[in-house]
């Protein structure tokens, strides 16, 4: 079983696959919104997904 790096080598690779994201997307040519959820939230509101698409 391998060993998990720690938990602040964690977040920075997860800050620099969403910046290598958002780059790529600045330089596309159409209107892009990124939109992340994650699961430390509270439960989203009842009809939220339909309000947004």
């Amino acid at each position: 079983m391998s060993k998990k790096p720690p938990l602040q080598n964690q977040r920075f690779k997860w800050w620099e696959h969403v910046t290598n994201l958002i780059g790529y997307f600045e330089k596309v040519n159409e209107p892009t919104m990124i939109v992340m959820f994650g699961d430390h939230w509270p439960k989203l509101e009842d009809g939220f997904y339909s309000k947004l698409l």
